[in-house]
């Protein structure tokens, strides 16, 4: 009972007290109730065979009851301090349960202030009226109501929940159930709404009723129609984009505009894609906000990287906590005393706390004589100042210190030098005197500060005023280079001064406030030279192969749906690509011999035929048109195929003409053979026909702007029938020709 509560109720029985002497005064009349209250405000009842519930009622007077037809009050009138016995009617006939049922139960004295309302409710059977409905029936079913789909399409099939297609309509189920992609199930349910769309809130009863495949229309371009696209259904739909604070953001005409996925499958998650071209489809899933749309996710297409991002954050994820919190946002309003709620304190920031440290972050304070302490999920540091602004973070109190440490980021292979960018600024007081300071960030494992040379930066000033009653909340941007990390280093961004045994200068407190984070590559691209960057020129995806390479993690062979080998860097592949329907169970191997005089890796394939190829596969961003160069060594078996041509792609399915394509005249050698002409770019061994001699294939060739969007696919296809050793053309019987590559390969980018 809340102290409120408390309070109201000894008023009342003070009142009650008050009115029974007037009552002993000649000609008293007993007043009409001013005041009644009660000591519960809920009660549930069960279906069959309700218990009776007792409610106290206090007054100051006379009161009576409004009651719904299955609720009997006694007595139901009174005054002064009265228990009540509430009983309820059974909820059944002779079929069962009925409907649930809710309604108020009313104490009423002479006023509407003076009104003791309880909620009752009764169990029942939902469904026991439900109406069999198709989808496009239930979304105009009020929230709350139930209803039975007999028979609906499992199209997407998400974490905590699955969409069902049944033709007339798409819907959202907000539950989880052991359903698969492409089942055919019933659903009993309740109706709701989110983002402004219908959705099933409660889903009682799944069933499956047969399994198969999922289909799905052809989906709405929403790139080209994003600016005034306002969803009414759950439409399917595909976007791309570049991901960016774990979102897909979309430019168009100058706007930019994010997609959200909303409790998206892990395998389809864009979440660890920062930096990356991204093509979704799926299911609208209503507005968040402006220019803000979600979306359930049935496809993820990674299209290569854009800008190679090791990890970037907004903090747009804490709105659910600024919103409830009401939280302000003082670098906007330069207002030093708008709400801040305190993340450990405010009810409205319960689950906050967990969610930071699930994303990787950590947080540390201290104060003079006080060690420095870490969050964790069972401790909140004593000095607990860590806040929230809409949507930032703020830091520090009085002679409190605090501050992050940043995830780890798994995405770095081996090392790399980086810049850690992001937004800061010191609080000033409610008559604008500043917090004097300075931002060191702090190196925890491998890596050094470029400009300090230690893991200490050189401290990041800050350019607001230093004059009392002048200095203002203005966001500062800081960049601080970092060399060597990997990816088990943490990165702090803390007041310089972190020491807790030294005190806290200026005005005795370091508050500030931290936004928009991101650690990208220093010089564009991965130490390794792969990656991209924001522009691909003098980048190389090379293939080593003394490397001492891992199955399953750096190459897969063997495989019957598509061997492939990875880049140095991870980012760029070698695929061998079978279109001829040749022998699958010899499809390639990897292997180390001395073939060609020296001990090397060799990417080998067996029976390749005509129109088969090698892939190279490797992240393009968009740049003006440019040079492309493909470098490998290559070899034929005597029975291995000769000629090949070398084409791109910025699809993996529509092709290029052959580049620096040629023409010549070949035979096989067999007497009184005809000469014939072939179309090559490049010819194994084209003066002899030894086999497994290395050939050193060196092309170049232009690239147009238009077709660098995210990935380009290089290949070098087998163009002609003739064997390495001209004694046959190759054909649809096995006959146990190979074709390797090996010693090194690579593909690079360079500017015309």
């Amino acid at each position: 009972m809340n102290t409120l509560y408390k309070i109201f109720k000894a008023s009342a029985i003070a009142s009650v007290c008050a009115a029974a002497l007037l009552a002993c005064q000649p000609d008293a009349v007993d007043p009409v109730a001013k005041a009644v209250l009660g000591d519960v405000s809920v009660m549930s009842f069960a279906a069959q065979n309700p218990a009776e519930q007792i409610v106290t009622v206090y007054s100051d007077g006379d009161w009576h009851t409004t009651a719904p037809d299955w609720i009997t009050v006694t007595p139901d009138k009174g005054s002064g301090v009265t228990p009540v016995t509430v009983k309820a009617a059974d909820n059944t006939d002779a079929s069962g349960m009925l409907e649930p049922r809710k309604d108020t139960l009313m104490f009423s004295g002479n006023t509407i202030a003076s009104r003791l309302i309880i909620i009752v409710s009764q169990e029942g059977d939902a469904y026991r009226s439900a109406q069999h409905l198709s989808i496009d029936k239930i979304a105009a079913l009020a929230d709350g109501k139930s209803f039975i789909l007999d028979e609906a399409d499992v199209v997407a099939v998400t974490s905590a929940g699955f969409v069902v297609s049944d033709g007339s309509a798409t819907i959202y189920a907000k539950a989880g159930a052991d359903v698969k992609l492409g089942d055919k199930v019933s659903v009993k349910g309740l109706k709701g709404t989110a983002n402004g769309l219908p959705v099933i809130s409660q889903a009682d009863e799944v069933t499956v009723k047969s399994s198969g495949t999922a289909s799905y229309p052809e989906p709405i371009n929403l790139n080209e129609v994003i600016a005034g696209y306002k969803p009414t259904a759950m439409d399917y739909i595909t976007v791309s984009g570049i991901v960016a604070g774990g979102n897909l953001v979309v430019s168009v005409d100058g706007a930019d505009y994010s997609v959200k996925q909303i409790d998206c499958p892990a395998d389809l998650s864009i979440s660890s894609l920062g930096g990356h071209k991204v093509a979704l489809k799926g299911y609208s899933y209503g507005i968040l906000g402006a220019n803000l749309f979600a979306i359930i996710t049935t496809e993820c297409k990674d299209n290569g990287v854009d800008q190679l991002i090791y990890f970037e954050d907004d903090f747009e994820w804490l709105s659910p906590w600024t919103t409830a919190a009401n939280a302000g946002d003082a670098a906007a309003t330069n207002d030093p005393g708008t709400t801040a709620p305190n993340v450990f304190t405010s009810a409205a920031c319960d689950g906050f706390v967990a969610e930071f440290l699930a994303r990787g972050y950590g947080y540390y304070e201290g104060k003079q004589g006080l060690d420095w302490q870490d969050v964790t999920p069972d401790n909140a540091p004593p000095g607990k100042v860590l806040y929230l602004q809409k949507n930032y973070l703020k830091f520090g109190k009085s002679d409190w210190n605090s501050g992050i440490t940043l995830p780890a980021m798994p995405s770095i292979s081996g090392t790399d030098n980086v810049t850690v960018e992001f937004d800061w600024c010191w609080q000033v007081t409610g008559a604008f005197k500043p917090d004097i300071m300075t931002i060191t960030v702090e190196v925890v494992g491998n890596g050094v500060c470029a400009e300090s040379g230690s893991a200490l930066s050189v401290p990041v000033e800050s350019a607001q005023s230093q004059v009392d009653g002048e200095s203002k909340i203005e966001w500062q941007h800081a960049s601080v280079k970092i060399n060597g990390i990997d990816s088990a280093t943490r990165i702090k961004i803390r007041p310089t001064n972190n020491d807790p045994y030294i005190e806290n200068p200026a005005r005795g407190q370091n508050r500030w406030y931290l936004d928009n984070i991101k650690v990208v590559p220093s010089d564009g691209g991965g130490s390794s030279g792969g990656g991209g960057g924001a522009s691909s020129f003098n980048t190389t995806w090379s293939f080593d192969p003394e490397k001492n390479y891992e199955n399953g993690v750096d190459y897969e062979m063997n495989n019957t749906t598509g061997s492939w080998l990875l880049s140095d860097d991870k980012l760029g592949k070698l695929s061998v690509i079978r279109v001829s329907g040749a022998d699958a169970s010899k499809v390639s191997t990897y292997t180390t011999d001395e073939t060609w005089g020296t001990k090397v890796y060799r990417f080998l394939s067996y029976s390749v035929y005509l129109d088969d190829y090698w892939q190279f596969e490797v992240p393009a961003p968009k740049h003006p048109a440019g040079k492309c160069n493909a470098k490998f060594s290559i070899s034929s078996s005597a029975a291995g195929p000769k000629v090949f041509v070398i084409e791109w792609s910025d699809d993996g399915v529509n092709w290029s003409d052959p580049v620096n394509a040629k023409k010549t005249s070949m035979v096989i050698n067999k007497d009184g053979e005809t000469p014939y002409e072939v179309t090559y770019t490049f010819i194994i061994s084209p003066d002899y026909t030894a086999a497994n001699v290395c050939n050193d294939i060196d092309v170049t060739f232009d690239i147009p702007a238009s077709i660098i969007d995210g990935t380009l696919y290089v290949r070098a296809r087998v163009n002609d029938t003739i064997t390495n050793d001209r004694s046959k053309a190759l054909n649809g019987v096995s006959h146990g020709g190979t074709n390797r590559i090996g010693k090194f390969a690579s593909i690079s980018f360079s500017a015309n």
